[in-house]
């Protein structure tokens, strides 16, 4: 489905759920009923972001669905979104890791970006439709210029991933050993703490993706396609907090080590 026409249903179970007649609607946001009509079955040529988020706020949309909505209809550009906006990912994760003294991750699917070796990488971005050789070549150049910043002892990494991400496997066996024998020998590094959290802890009952927090003053989490940065101070409580609750629940030091080397020992591997 033309993402005009998904986000533009989204916008009209919206207003049919606040009991809202399409000329009401259009009354609060002061535009014509005939435009409500175009934005709601996806023929408006153009849709401004302010009148999105004026749709949005009168219609007391949940953050997910604004920040979905973003996405769709502005994919790669920077309108502010009720303090988001959307961004493709490289060149804003890389210039806020460079900026960056504190870097808290949390990787839901696979380990974290930071930690990976080339191969493992490589194999990761193979999943993907894009073009292969040249863009990942590219990546990886990429991340391996920003793993230099794991070893600046004025910097601090907090790393968090469920037990399940040791499992996830892109690529060969021998790319996967060789991931989590990096892994393992970063555990207990003084300015670098990786948490693990084991299979029979479970994760925290919220809606998540893969997101990062840095310096406690910006945040970037993961979507298809797009991630979405804000700074907006309740999200950023709000992840800060559940980063906390994740963080009460991971294995650090010897145990993560221990969960690391029956990862590596697992009869698949």
């Amino acid at each position: 489905m033309d993402t005009k026409i998904s986000s533009g249903h989204t916008l009209r179970e919206l207003r049919r759920k606040r009991n809202m007649t399409g000329e009401q609607l259009a009354q609060k946001v002061g535009i014509s009923q005939s435009k409500i009509s175009k934005i709601e079955t996806g023929f408006s040529p153009h849709l401004e972001a302010k009148t999105l988020e004026k749709l949005l706020d009168i219609l007391d949309a949940p953050q997910t669905i604004r920040q979905r909505l973003s996405a769709e209809l502005y994919g790669g550009a920077t309108p502010q979104i009720g303090g988001y906006k959307t961004i493709r990912a490289a060149t804003e994760v890389v210039r806020s890791i460079r900026q960056a003294s504190r870097v808290e991750v949390f990787g839901v699917a696979t380990i974290p970006y930071l930690l990976h070796t080339p191969e493992f990488h490589e194999a990761l971005l193979s999943h993907f439709s894009m073009d292969k050789d040249e863009r990942q070549a590219r990546s990886t150049k990429v991340l391996m210029n920003l793993q230099d910043l794991l070893w600046d002892k004025k910097r601090h990494f907090h790393f968090i991933m469920p037990e399940t991400a040791l499992y996830t496997t892109p690529g060969s066996i021998g790319i996967q050993v060789a991931q989590l024998d990096r892994l393992h020998r970063m555990v207990g590094v003084s300015n670098i703490r990786i948490g693990v959290i084991p299979f029979d802890v479970g994760l925290v009952p919220i809606e998540c993706s893969n997101f990062v927090v840095y310096n406690k003053t910006s945040l970037i989490v993961a979507t298809t396609g797009y991630d979405i940065i804000s700074s907006d101070p309740a999200e950023l409580a709000l992840y800060l907090k559940l980063f906390n609750a994740l963080d009460r629940r991971a294995d650090y030091g010897t145990a993560a080590r221990a969960l690391i080397e029956k990862a590596i020992d697992h009869p698949k591997f």
